[in-house]
């Protein structure tokens, strides 16, 4: 027989069907007051057959067997094409073009996209190689809200504009524009996994046990999860905590600008401008460390 020492054996799905996909969507626009155009709009998404990476010849839990056992005895790294991805998104939409020296733009989107882990590559691997219904939950870079908004805004002093001002102080405070974009995100799915080796021989993406009645998640800056919260399976059990259940931080920054352009010659001019950046000074982290095996770094956010 071939030996986990000898043999890392990899394979591809024989009967493997190519991927599809079905993309529908649909929107409605209607002007409103003060030149304002509204939109709402739906866009769906279904892929099937979509790539990811299954381990076969593991060991039945039952017989404590492997298939393949007289022959091989590990498991063999097959690429697949079992993957399944859904989308659903609602979009809402403001739009006033530049009238009367204002402009403003502002989308807001409430979405949601689930897969079984389809669609990562090296890292698409089920926890228990026999479910994939039990690794449906949201995708990894599913963002439930996002909003995104600028604006510019033509202070009304100057040559051409409300308050025509002349003269030196015309120079100094005529033609300044101020402008702003706000972007807000909510925050990315997490998945919780520990080192250990699964009933059917595997040591890839395995999740601990959630323990009932202590709320996993702190939501603190310096500890987004609460250890206790967690336990290691029993010998011969797959975890139970849900992949992807849990979501790091949102993140949000309003920035700020300034700006004036003054014309010296012809088709040349100087722009002065003044930007803040994350004016509020709002802390972005990333998602926390999510290896329960590892306590000294366990829920510990890592900085944008």
């Amino acid at each position: 027989a071939l030996g986990l020492a000898n043999s890392r054996p990899r394979a591809v799905q024989r009967d493997r069907q190519d991927m599809s996909a079905q993309i529908y969507s649909g929107s409605l626009q209607t002007e409103l007051a003060a030149n304002i155009v509204a939109q709402i709009g739906y866009v769906g998404s279904r892929g099937k057959n979509v790539f990811n990476r299954i381990f076969v010849n593991t060991i039945d839990p039952v017989t404590g067997r492997r298939p393949f056992g007289a022959l091989l005895t590990t498991q063999i790294d097959r690429k697949s094409a079992m993957g399944e991805t859904e989308y659903d998104g609602l979009s809402l939409g403001l739009q006033r073009n530049m009238s009367d020296g204002f402009l403003i733009q502002g989308t807001y989107t409430l979405g949601r996209s689930r897969d079984n882990n389809a669609g990562n590559g090296e890292g698409s691997e089920w926890q228990d190689a026999r479910c994939g219904d039990c690794e449906w939950g949201p995708s990894d870079f599913d963002a439930r809200h996002s909003m995104a908004m600028n604006l510019v805004y033509q202070l009304p002093f100057g040559a051409g504009r409300a308050q025509a001002v002349d003269g030196v102080v015309g120079a100094l405070v005529g033609g300044w524009n101020l402008s702003a974009v706000l972007m807000a995100k909510s925050g990315r799915p997490i998945n919780v996994t520990m080192a250990r080796t699964a009933p059917d021989g595997s040591d890839v993406n395995q999740r601990p046990n959630l323990v009932a009645g202590v709320e996993p998640v702190l939501g603190n800056s310096d500890l987004w999860f609460n250890g206790a919260a967690f336990a290691a399976p029993a010998p011969g059990q797959f975890g139970n905590s849900p992949r992807n259940g849990f979501r790091g931080p949102g993140t949000w920054q309003f920035d700020l600008s300034l700006n004036k352009a003054i014309r010296l010659a012809g088709r040349t001019s100087l722009d002065f401008r003044l930007d803040a950046f994350n004016l509020f000074n709002v802390d972005q982290f990333g998602n926390p460390a999510k290896d329960f095996s590892i306590p000294l770094t366990f829920g510990v956010l890592s900085p944008l």
